[in-house]
Parts: structure tokens; sequence; C-alpha cells
């Protein structure tokens, strides 16, 4: 059964321009006219709304794309996008006066994609990485974004890793134990160590650790681990779309429901709250004297408030002795 995928690009600002910064299934058809009526929409919806001097094309763009995209819109606006200066006008949104079908042929034509529509005759396979320590999969990381990192084949996410590495959080890793402990093959390990200044071993801590490898020598390593770094996964494309949900919604980002993102980020902030006071309250009316658990409740709550403005007073105050202390020696050492 043929399926078809649409994919969302998530977009950081680097206080520049804004780049793709990663990507996620938005949602999954079996209906090509349906599929491509939604991608439709939401490319018109994405290219109304941004500022094309501050999208990375036009940004960095080469002088041939510019003058070509800007030519386009204006011969169907006759609004020039080009200022004095020669580059993109910031804030400028002519291209927005375009028909549906002149901006839709726009972005096709310029790759201004927010959204990616892929068609699977079959059922497709992923690769992803599993962290058997940690019992999750790998995730990239960057500015507003949090994802999954997998590929279509073992090939294309040994590539990611390779482009992404300074986003993905296991390529700092450690693992503690003599050579004999970590590996079938010490003397071979011994010598991938003292070729690559990415990887060390602390003979007197025991501790073996790397940063920021690259693929190649990831996985040189983790074939000599008894215990594995990470295995490589198949995934397929229903449970790509869970493991995605939950990360969403467990990051409260723009893959899935923001509002119960901040919702149980909320939750858990009046429980790490709550809980202290409610058993502190507990125990004054076990071992005490309160006329009701509610009263014990709303007086301990009033007794940490108070202690805690007494607390932040003395730390101001220390910290202004301790300033004007600092100053007066350097106002000596310039004085002598």
């Amino acid at each position: 059964m043929t399926q078809y995928v649409l994919r969302a690009y998530h977009f950081g600002y680097n206080d520049e321009n804004f780049y793709v910064c990663g990507a996620s299934i938005n949602d999954v058809y079996t209906d090509r006219a349906e599929a491509e009526a939604e991608y439709r929409r939401l490319q018109l919806e994405y290219l109304r709304s941004i500022d094309l001097g501050e999208h990375e094309k036009f940004f960095n763009g080469e002088e041939a794309y510019i003058r070509k995209m800007a030519t386009f819109i204006e011969d169907r606006t006759g609004h020039s996008i080009i200022a004095e200066q020669g580059w993109v006008d910031m804030g400028t949104d002519a291209h927005a006066e375009m028909s549906d079908d002149d901006l839709f042929e726009f972005g096709e034509a310029g790759e201004l994609h927010a959204y990616k529509l892929i068609e699977y005759e079959d059922e497709p396979t992923f690769y992803a990485l599993w962290d058997p320590r940690r019992g999750e999969y790998f995730k990239e990381f960057d500015e507003g974004y949090e994802g999954l990192l997998y590929g279509a084949s073992e090939e294309e996410l040994m590539r990611m890793l390779d482009e992404r590495q300074g986003s993905i959080a296991w390529f700092e890793w450690e693992g503690q134990g003599t050579l004999d402990e970590l590996t079938d093959n010490p003397e071979l390990l011994r010598k991938l160590i003292e070729s690559n200044y990415s990887i060390e071993y602390n003979e007197d801590a025991g501790i073996l650790s790397f940063e920021d490898v690259n693929a190649r020598e990831a996985n040189a390593l983790n074939e000599l681990m008894k215990t594995p770094i990470f295995e490589v996964r198949e995934l397929s494309l229903d449970a790509v779309v869970e493991i995605e949900k939950g990360v969403a919604i467990e990051y409260g980002g723009e893959t899935g429901s923001y509002l119960a993102g901040c919702a149980w980020g909320l939750a858990r902030l009046a429980l790490i709250v709550l809980v202290p006071i409610m058993a502190i309250a507990g125990l004054r009316c076990l071992f005490g004297s309160c006329n009701s658990f509610l009263g014990a409740v709303g007086d301990t709550f009033a007794w940490l408030v108070k202690w805690a403005f007494i607390s932040i007073a003395v730390l101001v105050g220390l910290a202004l002795v301790l300033g004007v202390a600092i100053s007066k020696r350097r106002r000596k050492r310039k004085s002598s």
C-alpha cells in the first residue's frame, strides 16, 4: 500500500537568519490527493508568513539565486525585494501579494520548504541509534527543537552523525573499568585510544571517555566494547511516528501539543513545591498541635516564604560586602 508522509521542518534562529534545524513527521496519508492538498495548504500558510530577508536561502544565498527569485516576484507583483545596497530588503512581504498558484510555484522553484511530501510505495524502514545505558533512542537538539535522530539507511544515519555531532548528546560518553573489563581485545583498544585524540583513558581512575568523535571512530570503538555504546535499530514508520509524538509531548515543542508540554511542566513544578510543604505540615500535625491540616499547610507555606526572603536578603548583603571588599583591595593595589 502506497503511503504519503508529510514531514515538517523546524527552524532555529542565529540572531541573523532562520535555518532548518530538524524535521519530524507531521502526518501520514494513504490518499494522494488529500496528502497533496494538505501539503499545499501548509506550504502556502508558511510562505505568506515568512520574512525573506531573514531566510537562510536569501540571507546567505548566491546572487544568481536571489536575482532569479526576485525577478519571479517582480514579474508577478511589480515590486522589487532588492534594497539599494543589493541585498534582500528586511521585512519585505511583496511575495505575499502573489496568488496562491504563483506563491506555491515560487516556493517550489526556490525550495522554500517548511514541509516535504514523500511517497513510499512499500512499507519504509528507518534506522536509529539506541542507547542501552539509558534505554532510549538518541536525540538531536537545537534551538527550540528536540527530535529523534534517524535515517533511511545506516549509511545516511552515520553521515548525519558526522554532520550534526555538535547537537547530539551521545558524543560525550564515559565508561569505567580496566581495559580487560571493557573489551575482549585490550591491545587493539589501547591502539585505538593512542591513535585518536578524541578518545582518552585514565589508567589511575579506570575511566574511558570520548568527546566529539566522528562516526568512523565511534563505530570502531563500539565494536570493541563488551557493552555497546550504541546499537543501530530498525524502525517502522508507525514506530517513528509514536516515538516522535512522545518526544514532542515531553519537550513541549511544535511537533506535539505545546499546551500539554507546558501543563506537564507546571504540574511537576507544583509537585516540587507542594510535596515538601504538605510533608512538613503533616509532621507538625503529627508531633505538634494544629487546628487543621489545611491551616498547617498555610502556616508552613508562610514560614517558608518568610525564610526564603530572609535567605535572599542575607545573600544579597554578603554579595555587597564582598563587592566592597574587592573594590577596596583593587584601589590599594592601584595606589601602591
